[in-house]
């Protein structure tokens, strides 16, 4: 078995984590698969008329004329597109496609600019479900939203759970003073990630600290401005709220260990790596009852209607009042989050390329 990973994703995203696993880890689940990275040299994002456009047009057109031709002479037999869109029309492979959300369809006013983008989105992920012999998702949720936004039959999508790495780990207390004493964090602090970003939701958390919580407890948010949204400018003359961004993933763990809880407000998301995150780290996570953390949860959370900032701040004030319900919490947090694992998520993976070329190990 030949598989080619679309690997064309940009480096520290999510989706570019994603293609790694399976190209790193692929090879260890079984000898009878090889798998080999297809990229294309082209930067595609936000930052420029021309990433944005001129390179998502080159994009299109490789889409189209060159993989199938790049996939004979490597004589692939799987076509695994972790990137939700970018499927050729015409090819002789089967093809894998993840899906790992929709948000873009369920909010296209904060996630895409203008018509035209929205009609490339919606023609795009339509072609990639279409033309996929399978469709990944990361949790029921998704599922649930796919089969709902785009009539899609239940026996065409399985769902993978995704992991976070294993570098999210416990470590020391002196590193971890190191790192809070170059954010200039001095007094116990509450953590949340999401930056400004609309989903994320981080604006409830904030109403729920302001007032009561901020006298004894500092607010940490990592993440910064998202599109025209900025909570930092929003709320620049709170000297309690510490806003970081663009920090290492050794700094992000040892906020996650030195925070008394971590909150994830997101009301909607396709797996919500963060909270397994912050339980690896033995943080209490504290989440928003809305599309998929519960499931990826379960009992390991405390839980609030995601909207509410009073309902927050009273289960903000009930874990902070006592620590034998954030030791519960944190040793129900390192239980859940033993039943994820990149090894778990592409051996997964690996059955399904075997049940669509419809072989076994041999």
């Amino acid at each position: 078995m030949k598989v080619a990973i679309d690997n064309r994703a940009l480096e520290k995203t999510g989706m570019r984590n994603y293609s790694d696993k399976l190209l790193a880890l692929l090879p260890k689940i079984s000898q009878n698969v090889e798998a080999i990275a297809y990229e294309d040299g082209l930067k595609v994002n936000r930052e420029s008329f021309y990433n944005k456009y001129v390179n998502l047009f080159k994009r299109m057109l490789e889409d189209q004329f060159y993989i199938p031709k790049w996939a004979i002479k490597n004589n692939i037999d799987i076509f695994h597109n972790p990137r939700n869109m970018g499927i050729p029309f015409s090819h002789h492979f089967k093809v894998v496609t993840t899906i790992h959300d929709v948000i873009p369809h369920a909010f296209p006013k904060y996630y895409l600019s203008n018509e035209v983008e929205h009609l490339y989105y919606e023609l795009m992920i339509n072609n990639s479900i279409y033309r996929s012999n399978m469709i990944l998702t990361i949790s029921e949720f998704s599922k649930r939203e796919i089969m709902k936004f785009y009539n899609v039959q239940d026996n065409k999508i399985r769902v993978i759970p995704l992991a976070c790495s294993d570098a999210m780990r416990v470590i020391e207390p002196k590193a971890v003073q190191a790192v809070l004493q170059k954010y200039s964090i001095t007094r116990p602090y509450i953590m949340t990630i999401g930056g400004s970003e609309y989903r994320k939701n981080v604006k409830t958390v904030i109403e729920a600290y302001l007032g009561e919580i901020e006298k004894d407890y500092d607010l940490v948010v990592v993440g910064g401005a998202w599109r025209k949204l900025d909570l930092h400018r929003d709320y620049a003359g709170y000297k309690s709220l510490k806003f970081v961004q663009g920090i290492s993933d050794e700094d992000l763990i040892a906020l996650y260990n030195g925070a008394k809880i971590f909150v994830f407000a997101s009301f909607y998301e396709g797996f919500g790596l963060p909270l397994l995150e912050a339980m690896r780290c033995g943080t209490p996570v504290i989440a928003a009852n809305a599309s998929c953390l519960p499931e990826v949860s379960g009992d390991a959370a405390q839980y609030f209607a995601p909207l509410d900032s009073n309902e927050l701040r009273d289960v903000l004030k009930e874990v902070l009042g006592s620590r034998e319900i954030q030791q519960d919490m944190i040793n129900r947090g390192f239980e859940r989050q033993k039943l994820y694992s990149w090894e778990k998520t592409v051996a997964a993976t690996y059955e399904v390329y075997k049940e669509v070329l419809n072989v076994g190990d041999r």
